[in-house]
């Protein structure tokens, strides 16, 4: 049905051409990098947020991944961990310019990565480097 004198797809036409957008950008990913078997048990959320965060979409992708950590411990949120979400919102806050939301997230990356094994320090190094940062724009006010 169409409304007289309206032009275009609709917004259901643009949600699906984003879908499809979203769709290929990680089809070439996958390309590019193939998934790992631990990769293909991820949360859809947390590859969903990345994807928009690729597109420069980090609004989109902190409300794409929020929900998430609200998920239950034994439902979809199995294959993918707490902190692997704080990390991505944080990145996605930080890039939306909420920044105060974005420290609370590193917060959680620094606590939980603080004795963890030397494959994460550099992703626990960044997230205490920008809480540092954080700290003096906030000092400075």
């Amino acid at each position: 049905w169409r409304i007289a004198g309206h032009s275009g797809p609709g917004r259901r036409g643009v949600r699906r051409r984003r879908a499809g957008q979203l769709r290929r950008e990680l089809e070439r990913h996958e390309a590019v990098h193939p998934p790992r078997l631990v990769e293909l048990r991820e949360h859809p959320r947390l590859e969903l947020g990345r994807a928009l965060m690729r597109q420069d979409r980090a609004r989109e992708a902190a409300a794409v991944v929020a929900p998430a950590l609200r998920g239950e411990v034994d439902a979809s949120n199995l294959y993918v961990t707490r902190t692997e979400l704080h990390e991505l919102l944080a990145q996605a806050y930080d890039r939306a310019g909420i920044r105060d939301s974005a420290a609370v997230h590193y917060r959680a990356v620094v606590r939980a990565w603080a004795n963890a094994d030397e494959a994460f320090h550099v992703r626990r190094d960044v997230a205490q480097t920008w809480l540092a940062r954080y700290k003096l724009m906030t000092d400075n006010r």
